[in-house]
């Protein structure tokens, strides 16, 4: 593949991410939440925090309860 190509190439697939990107994004607003879980989540590298997860779109959908912390955390020790 010769400079021009691959150029081209990294332009292709940089749309089609910006393109997905964009959809996720509309199909994570249009989503209801009905469903959610309590996990650990990242939104940049070295932060974690205990958040509510919606079950179809995987969208942080906002901090839990004292009480759901509470038994996720107790519910992760049964791994360790």
């Amino acid at each position: 593949m010769n400079s021009e190509e691959i150029k081209s190439r990294v332009k292709e697939i940089n749309e089609s991410i910006k393109s997905l990107q964009d959809e996720l994004t509309k199909i994570k607003s249009e989503c209801s939440h009905d469903n959610y879980h309590v996990g650990f989540y990242s939104w940049r590298v070295g932060v974690v925090d205990v958040v509510k997860i919606c079950d179809y779109c995987s969208e942080n959908i906002g901090l839990p309860s004292k009480k759901e912390v509470d038994k996720f955390l107790e519910e992760e020790k049964k791994w360790k």
